[in-house]
């Protein structure tokens, strides 16, 4: 049977992956492996209430966002936003899975100049057909930025 899953907190995705409890309650970034790629999703819909950007390798599959299909085959990236709905199928690790998950709530830029500006990001929204495959040098600079964000939550108890 198809269900519908709300997960509203990042808490609940540490939970829900055997993973403790994250370090600070609106930004955690996740390393892509074998709990991620090995999950059982089932033939569910995820409905989750903060923004994701994934960087993922050695994983294939689709994730079903919307009403499109995107392929995250090498070196691709996928970005979703609160309230949308994803469905996974297929996915398996390939070549040894690499790549990270940033979460992170829409509260943590609630202040920000960003709040006003995120929805024109197209690559947030249905609009967009297919993850945006980027290079190895590309992937290094966004994995560089993901370790310093890491770094900066992790530096005190929230």
């Amino acid at each position: 049977m198809k269900d519908i899953i709300n997960i509203e907190t990042i808490s609940e995705v540490h939970e829900s992956l055997g993973m403790e409890k994250p370090k600070h309650p609106l930004v955690s970034v996740l390393p892509l492996d074998e709990r991620i790629s090995n999950f059982d999703y089932g033939e569910n819909t995820f409905v989750f209430g903060f923004y994701q950007v994934s960087l993922k390798s050695g994983i294939k599959g689709n994730i079903i966002y919307g009403r499109n299909n995107y392929d995250f085959q090498e070196g691709s990236m996928v970005f979703t936003k609160p309230g949308q709905a994803q469905q996974f199928s297929g996915a398996e690790a390939t070549d040894g899975e690499r790549g990270w998950v940033l979460l992170f709530h829409p509260d943590l830029i609630r202040k920000s100049s960003l709040v006003k500006r995120i929805n024109q990001y197209s690559f947030f929204s249905y609009d967009v057909r297919e993850a945006l495959h980027v290079s190895d040098e590309e992937k290094k600079t966004l994995t560089d930025l993901i370790d310093k964000i890491r770094s900066e939550y992790s530096q005190k108890e929230y």
